[in-house]
């Protein structure tokens, strides 16, 4: 009986595979983590855009309340300045009618004052008269005693005359008497007048120094509230220079960002490109493991005719090919994952996805056939006993795809196919 032998794969093809692998698991991790650095330059980009909008609304609401607050003091300043204008203006008119009654009660004391001097000039006039009528009745009584021996006749007219002389000087007394207490009366009467004029005018020019004090401490509270405004305008403006100033700087931060997201991915399509590059290097390698590992499996189907093989060596075989099928199962999720990740991110139109999946179904084909040769290779080193068993070669984890189902069973081998 021939003795058939197992092709063995080098070890320069073992390495050469390992080394693809981790290039190309590398390449994957590589385009993962762009792609999250990728969202988290898009995650940052629109919270900043969106705290910058709070923020401008935040500033454009202050404004209008204070541009608001400033109209509202603006308007009442000038209701306070128009308030005093008319205080002050009314104040004026009330001083001028108190200057003109005061020129007016003036001007009547100086006429009063005129008809004293006139009325004293008067009375000493009419004094200086009396005095004078008195030395003439002294000599006249005189003149009747030296006189007394005259005639009758003569005599009844100097008694007469007497007698009116003695009537004059009392009636200009009583005369006088009443003038001076008119002039009295009116000295009291215009000293009273004066006196309430000069308190009245005192009381006044009171009122008008308190008026003049409250409207001078308003009209000053009013500029330091107008002061306060204006720092407080000032510093608003100032605060919102610094936060356009940072806003910009937040502008050129999200341009540099937007900058880097367009070179990542650029970078990103570049490595598609590679990676396509590199599935079809791997496709022409699977391929030509493909040619290898034909001929091994017809000599392995050649060689396998033992008839006598129980249900136990089946049970075996299935128990060994859902082995193999857990060992292609998990390994086939992560490529498609990865391919699907890849082709979503970087933007890959259909046809590559298409393409792609062509590939993968090119691997499945290339995992059975491996498959094939190593379950045959099982049942000749089994049914011989002469050759040592062999593990079948282990399949990386990049290039087998999920193969087979829980309901494929290995076809039975004819018992007239025997090695000679």
């Amino acid at each position: 009986m021939r003795k058939s032998k197992k092709p063995q794969p080098s070890n320069a093809e073992s390495l050469e595979r390992r080394n693809w692998g981790n290039v190309f698991n590398l390449l994957v991790q590589m385009v993962r983590h762009q792609q999250n650095q990728l969202q988290s330059f898009a995650n940052q980009k629109k919270f900043l855009e969106d705290r910058l909008q709070m923020q401008n609304e935040r500033w454009a609401s202050d404004v209008k309340l204070y541009k608001d607050q400033i109209s509202q003091v603006k308007m009442f300043l000038i209701f306070e300045e128009k308030k005093r204008l008319f205080e002050s203006a009314k104040a004026d008119l009330m001083m001028g009618s108190k200057h003109r009654e005061a020129s007016v009660l003036k001007w009547i004391l100086d006429s009063t004052k005129d008809d004293l001097e006139d009325f004293k000039a008067g009375f000493e006039y009419l004094s200086h008269k009396s005095s004078k009528g008195e030395q003439g009745q002294v000599t006249v009584l005189k003149d009747t005693d030296k006189r007394r021996k005259g005639t009758a006749s003569s005599g009844s007219k100097s008694s007469c005359n007497t007698s009116e002389k003695e009537k004059c000087p009392g009636e200009i007394n009583d005369e006088l008497r009443q003038l001076k207490d008119e002039c009295e009366k009116l000295a009291s009467e215009k000293n009273s007048e004066l006196l309430a004029l000069l308190a009245e005018k005192n009381f006044v020019w009171n009122q008008f120094k308190i008026m003049e004090t409250d409207y001078a401490n308003k009209l000053r509270s009013k500029q330091d509230e107008v002061e306060k405004a204006n720092e407080k305008i000032s510093i608003l403006i100032s605060s919102m220079e610094q936060l356009q100033s940072d806003n910009n700087k937040k502008d050129g931060r999200v341009s540099e960002l937007e900058s880097k997201v367009a070179d990542m991915e650029e970078e990103a399509k570049r490595l598609n490109k590679e990676i396509s590059g590199l599935s079809v290097e791997l496709e022409s390698l699977r391929k030509f493991k493909n040619n290898q590992v034909k001929p091994v499996l017809n000599r392995c189907t050649a060689g396998t005719n033992d008839s006598g093989i129980t249900e136990s060596n089946r049970s075996r075989r299935n128990t060994t090919l859902n082995k193999e099928k857990e060992v292609c199962t998990p390994n086939e999720q992560p490529i498609l994952s990865c391919f699907t990740a890849i082709t979503n991110d970087s933007g890959i139109i259909k046809s590559n996805r298409s393409r792609r999946s062509t590939t993968l179904n090119k691997e499945k084909e290339v995992c059975t056939s491996d498959v094939h040769a190593s379950t045959s290779t099982n049942f000749s080193e089994k049914g011989k006993r002469s050759l040592k068993r062999k593990e079948s070669p282990v399949i990386s984890s990049f290039e087998t795809p999920k193969l087979f189902t829980s309901s494929f069973k290995v076809p039975k081998v004819k018992p007239s196919l025997r090695t000679r």
